[in-house]
């Protein structure tokens, strides 16, 4: 009998583990086409097919899908939509389930209402059931300067088959490259036009793991465009930078910086008034790679980044301070393969970037590549701590337990990263990091300190973090240090990481035990 129970126990955890594994849903299919026709027209067809595992996988993940595009510039015709149930009845889309409505990301944004989100609302779900749905938008001559790609391969669920085929004419300039990959394309020449395709097969699900990237080296992406060089690409950016009205930017640029007598001064006023205004999420790509001139964007209260840039540039102009715009994408790579759909960032100046720097290549909007100095992360922060009877929370009687105060966000910062013990993908930190903290704790005199005062180390591959205590000059010395060497930490690294950091968030070394 006891056998008997340990076979059902065996049985059942197996089964349980087989369940909690499986995938919320598994796409058997995406078709993704790009087409650049002769007449400057592009045409891009999407085709997926997902059968649902889970309730969550119909009621959060996909029982909607959302199409963005201009009408102004763009036709989308959904070719077919349907939702195969599990026992092969096909239950068609409604008309009431297409719902036209404006993006969120273009709410409170007038000069961006005019574009248009298609809420495929998919009917007929049940756990087993497929979902079905192919469209295409078809792009105006014009509206965008070259075809540009830049796909991410991997979905939230697990790929049986991905394809991925780019058509354009022969004489046209075609760069394209697979990054974090090494599957090679399919390359036919017919009819005047090359067209290479991607098939690949069995694509894991995209890990839901904080600090994941292309520059992190997780993310498959597939880059292509017809530009005949990155500095072509980023002059399309560059001849939109333009005040409009130069007046009224002068006018402002001139009150923001009224009694301002340093070029540090002036900058920080314009900054802060370019920081007030509310960030408008719609991304290049989207709108044609078009922005609003500095003076459009002084007469509303909203931007969007590449709009924030501009008018940081045309403010710092007016009031002669030195100015360079610049880009960075999210991987290294030949810049033949850069266009404007994989630009990551847009900016003047900003410390992030500069940080990333080493895995985030930045350019001019000339094309010229940028070496950006990273900035010195090295910290060393003193506080002085004086414990009374009511410091910190009473413990046992006379026991007092005192959180020392985190002066530095190293803690927070590096502490989101560390969730679980072990992680499949590798982890991007924003930055590497020497930091030391001094505590100069005072007792009253009939205190006695009850933590333990017995120095501690622990050094591994990422990095070091120490403990040390001093009572020579006659109050206790406590300094914590750690150190990052590693700014990208692979998959197989992960577990030293995180051992050290949770040494540094460890209460013992946090925290003073006191009796009074």
């Amino acid at each position: 009998m006891k056998k008997q129970l340990l076979y059902l126990s065996i049985l059942l955890l197996s089964c349980s583990t087989t369940l909690w594994s499986a995938p919320n849903a598994v796409f058997s299919k995406i078709t993704k086409s790009y087409v650049l026709h002769n007449d400057g027209s592009q045409e891009m067809r999407v085709l997926k097919e997902v059968t649902l595992n889970t309730y969550r996988a119909f009621r959060s993940m996909y029982g909607e899908s959302f199409i963005t595009y201009n009408p102004d510039y763009q036709k989308l015709v959904v070719n077919e939509s349907y939702t195969r149930q599990k026992d092969g009845n096909v239950v068609k889309t409604p008309a009431n389930a297409f719902v036209e409505c404006l993006p969120s990301i273009a709410a409170d944004a007038p000069a961006y209402n005019g574009l248009k989100e298609m809420v495929v609302v998919h009917t007929g779900l049940e756990l087993g059931a497929t979902i079905y749905l192919d469209y295409t938008i078809t792009t105006k001559a014009g509206y965008y300067p070259e075809l540009d790609v830049c796909e991410e391969v991997p979905e939230l669920s697990p790929i049986k088959n991905y394809t991925l085929s780019i058509s354009v004419p022969s004489g046209k300039p075609f760069h394209y490259t697979i990054i974090n990959g090494n599957e090679q394309p399919q390359t036919v020449t017919e009819n005047g036009y090359k067209k290479v395709t991607w098939d690949l097969v069995n694509v894991p699900a995209r890990p839901a793991e904080n600090g994941l990237s292309i520059a992190s080296g997780d993310i498959k992406a597939i880059f292509a465009n017809t530009y005949s060089s990155l500095s072509t690409a980023l002059d399309n950016l560059q001849k939109q930078f333009s005040n409009g009205s130069e007046a009224e930017v002068k006018t402002l640029a001139q009150s923001l910086t009224a009694g301002k007598t340093t070029d540090s001064e002036k900058l920080e006023a314009i900054r802060s008034y370019v920081n007030t205004l509310s960030y408008c999420r719609v991304p290049l790509a989207l709108n044609g790679y078009r922005f609003r001139t500095a003076s459009e964007v002084i007469s509303t209260n909203y931007a969007t980044l590449a709009e924030k840039v501009n008018l940081t540039a045309a403010l710092m102009q007016c009031v002669s301070l030195p100015v360079q715009v610049k880009v960075s994408y999210p991987v290294k790579v030949s810049e033949e393969y850069l266009g404007l759909n994989a630009i990551d960032n847009i900016f003047i100046d900003n410390s992030t970037i500069a940080d990333m720097s080493t895995f985030y290549p930045v350019y001019t909007l000339k094309g010229e590549k940028v070496t950006i100095q990273a900035h010195n992360n090295t910290v060393n922060e003193t506080d002085t701590i004086n414990v009374t009877a009511e410091s910190g929370q009473a413990v046992n009687g006379n026991y007092r337990m005192v959180t020392l105060p985190n002066l530095q966000s190293i803690h927070d910062l590096y502490g989101a990263y560390a969730v679980n013990t072990t992680r499949s993908s590798n982890l991007l930190l924003p930055f590497t990091t020497d930091e030391t903290d001094t505590y100069l704790i005072n007792l009253p005199a009939n205190a006695t300190f009850c933590s333990p005062t017995r120095p501690y180390s622990i050094s591994n591959a990422v990095g070091k973090m120490t403990v040390s205590y001093d009572t020579s000059d006659g109050h206790l010395i406590m300094k914590r240090a750690l150190r990052i060497d590693k700014q990208l930490i692979k998959a197989s690294e992960y577990p030293e990481f995180y051992k050290l950091m949770t040494e540094w968030k460890d209460a013992k070394y946090t925290s003073l035990f006191v009796k009074l």
